[in-house]
């Protein structure tokens, strides 16, 4: 009967975790796709496991009583800070429906990472931390064991800003109106940089040296760098959606989508780049990349193209939705495996083609404008966020 409850329970808590993997409905009108494959979850069987951290005397020599009671202060000092840990990482682990207050519980577990690497004794202390990753398995899931401390803490670091990414696109699917969203871009964004932030400095974290094998890919400081990317991408692209709701002018609102589509790119390259660091790389994440850059470029050369026509330069317009229309059929493939990722798709279809047809169907009927053989001239990519620095 217990085996059963426990089965349950870690059904529901799986449940739960691949339910957060698909945050983020209101994709059609942040301008941020369904984000698969990039969450990552501390593992329900979590917590630290403490051994030979009693013997200190390492000369094999005879002990005073003086220098034997400063010994058991130190292993009872030791035993208490593993304790610690264990329960900080029990809260960081419980998933909380209240994504706030598991961000708060997660942050905590960092602190408290960062004081024991502090610690002249931090080596003296064997533990054993059991994460559940979504990037370094190939597909699905992979449950996999650090045992050093500082390798604990950029994953930490890293599920951190994952909590903070999560309360951020929360707050974008509670949106209920054009107007509501407009209200929450500044904070979004905002968050979206602090998480930027915390994997930036995630990578900046002193470890030794070893390759993802064995261990998640979120202990890698060319994925937290490559993480990094992926959040200020979102940042911009929101940033360029709140540009579009105030109605600055159609060039800069591209050239803010062309400086999301970079972020993109860059994060592409750096795990390329440094393709070496890892066992395995996650095929939906190098998908999640792709799908994420080429709709964006859709959208920056559609806004190009909404500009010409806007000027009465409806030959130049068709050509430039044209070029857009053929960067977003590149998702296809991406998005034929997925129903989030597809909607997302045939929405974007919707617009584009359904603007160039428009176009097309008025050129016939009122302007009669050669069509262009070639697209605008595109703006150059401004990218306008930047991380902000982490506080512990």
């Amino acid at each position: 009967m217990m085996m059963m409850m426990m089965m349950m329970m870690m059904m529901d808590v799986e449940k739960e975790v691949q339910e957060r993997c698909l945050t983020c409905h209101a994709a059609s009108r942040s301008g941020i796709p369904p984000c698969l494959g990039l969450a990552h979850e501390v593992a329900a069987s979590s917590g630290a496991t403490k051994k030979g951290i009693l013997n200190f005397n390492t000369n094999n020599r005879p002990l005073s009583d003086e220098e034997k009671e400063k010994e058991r202060e130190r292993a009872c000092e030791l035993l208490t800070l593993s304790q610690d840990i264990c329960n900080a990482r029990s809260h960081a682990a419980c998933l909380d429906k209240h994504v706030e207050r598991q961000t708060e519980k997660a942050k905590d577990y960092c602190c408290m990472l960062s004081r024991v690497l502090e610690r002249e004794e931090d080596d003296l202390l064997t533990c054993q931390f059991k994460w559940r990753t979504y990037i370094t398995a190939t597909n699905g899931s992979l449950d996999l064991t650090i045992k050093d401390v500082a390798q604990e803490l950029r994953v930490a670091l890293a599920n951190y800003a994952q909590c903070v990414r999560l309360n951020a696109l929360q707050e974008i699917d509670d949106s209920r109106s054009e107007e509501d969203l407009a209200v929450v871009c500044k904070s979004v964004v905002g968050e979206l940089r602090v998480a930027a932030g915390a994997l930036e400095a995630a990578g900046n974290v002193e470890t030794p040296k070893a390759k993802a094998y064995g261990i998640p890919s979120e202990a890698c400081p060319s994925m937290a760098r490559s993480m990094a990317k992926v959040c200020l991408g979102e940042a911009q692209l929101v940033t360029a959606h709140r540009a579009s709701l105030m109605k600055l002018s159609r060039p800069t609102v591209s050239s803010l989508y062309f400086g999301a589509a970079q972020f993109y790119e860059e994060a592409t390259k750096e795990i390329k780049g440094n393709i070496g660091e890892f066992n395995e790389v996650s095929e939906h994440q190098m998908k999640y990349l792709a799908f994420c850059s080429w709709l964006t470029t859709a959208r920056a050369i559609a806004q190009m193209g909404t500009h010409c026509r806007e000027q009465d330069q409806v030959g130049e317009a068709i050509a430039t939705m044209e070029a857009s229309r053929r960067f977003l059929l590149k998702c296809r493939p991406l998005a034929e495996d997925d129903s989030a990722w597809m909607e997302v798709f045939q929405r974007e279809c919707e617009r584009i083609i359904g603007s160039l047809s428009k176009l097309r169907k008025e050129n016939e009927i009122v302007f009669f404008q050669t069509e262009a053989k070639a697209p605008v001239q595109y703006p150059e990519a401004k990218q306008v966020v930047s991380p902000l620095p982490l506080e512990l």
